[in-house]
């Protein structure tokens, strides 16, 4: 379906954590389309579902239910070169990345959408054309 850019203010593509946490901070005096290639939010993601607690608290300001699905509070952290011959490993009393239910997470930050808010999955986006209009 081909979709006119002068229909909505913002197009957001991709209703995956970055997507959704855009287009829950956006106005509700903006017109916007969320699209996404899966047809149902609810379905597995190709995620690790790792957040920074940098991400925690932004998401927390936006989804204040986030530590509902949180799962994980990770403190240490080990890494180990493909030979083996390496390693890593880091460790600290407060928890610095955080383990997330995604498809749960995902799915609950997607519904109570703002009514400015339209979504559309099943969706690719095969070309973009610019035009000269003004930018707000």
């Amino acid at each position: 379906m081909l979709v006119k850019s002068n229909s909505y203010d913002i197009i957001v593509v991709g209703a995956g954590f970055s997507g959704l946490s855009f287009t829950r901070s956006i106005g509700k005096e903006y017109k916007v389309l969320l699209l996404d290639r899966k047809d149902s939010l609810q379905r597995p993601y190709e995620s690790t579902g790792l957040i920074t607690k940098g991400t925690r608290n932004l998401l927390e300001t936006l989804f204040p239910e986030i530590t509902d699905y949180i799962v994980n509070k990770i403190t240490t952290l080990g890494l180990v070169s493909p030979d083996l011959t390496r390693k890593f490993y880091s460790s600290t009393v407060k928890p610095w990345i955080y383990s997330t239910s995604t498809s749960d997470l995902i799915s609950r930050m997607s519904k109570n959408l703002t009514l400015n808010i339209e979504t559309r999955l099943g969706s690719t986006v095969s070309s973009i054309r610019r035009t000269n209009r003004d930018l707000r």
